[in-house]
């Protein structure tokens, strides 16, 4: 998705991706994060309803199957929708595919996840009975998937710095590292719901 926005500019499109698009493709998947947030806040909601010695148990497990995944690399039994947006987005307006793909990336459930550990994160929102966090956690969420563009568009100037970029974070070294990094803070977010509740 993000080669959308790097170099060589044009790609057969007929126009530059200028850093305007970069900029509306963040705030469209801040957008969209702050749509999963709703979601999230509904689904708190729902599970402040069911018992917490019924609930919380579960999300654990379920928190704790993401890290052991998380560190295999897979998404294994873990819900996923397989599908990639559509390629003919590209051949609309650049206005129309960065706000498109922003707000389909920056929700987060509509395509590919790659990383297991988001479903830790949103087991622990779901058990903490924070409406508010739950918006706080899809917000941060967009955010931060909407940086990846805008910052390759901001820091690689020139063709040669944004391909080395991409190889660097297209590198094994590059997986491994934010692979195990994810299921360190999974492991710590399965950590404080075990202690959370157990001290209510």
């Amino acid at each position: 998705m993000n080669h959308v926005f790097a170099w060589p500019v044009g790609q057969g499109q007929g126009h530059p991706k200028r850093l305007r698009y970069a900029l509306a493709y963040a705030a469209a998947a801040t957008a969209g994060g702050m749509a999963l947030g709703a979601v999230l806040a509904a689904g708190v909601t729902l599970v402040n309803l069911l018992p917490s010695a019924a609930v919380w148990p579960i999300a654990a497990a379920i928190a704790f199957l993401a890290v052991c995944l998380q560190i295999t690399g897979r998404m294994g039994i873990l819900p996923e929708r397989r599908v990639q947006v559509p390629s003919h987005w590209l051949t609309r307006s650049p206005w129309w595919y960065s706000l498109a793909f922003g707000g389909t990336l920056g929700f987060g459930l509509l395509t590919f996840l790659h990383h297991a550990a988001w479903y830790a994160v949103i087991a622990a929102t779901l058990t903490r009975g924070s409406p508010e966090l739950a918006l706080l956690v899809g917000l941060v969420f967009g955010t931060t998937r909407g940086l990846g563009p805008l910052a390759n568009r901001v820091l690689a100037r020139t063709p040669e710095a944004a391909a080395a970029s991409m190889r660097v974070l297209g590198g094994t070294r590059f997986k491994v590292a934010s692979r195990m990094s994810l299921a360190g803070a999974g492991a710590l977010l399965v950590l404080n719901m075990v202690t959370y509740h157990a001290t209510l």
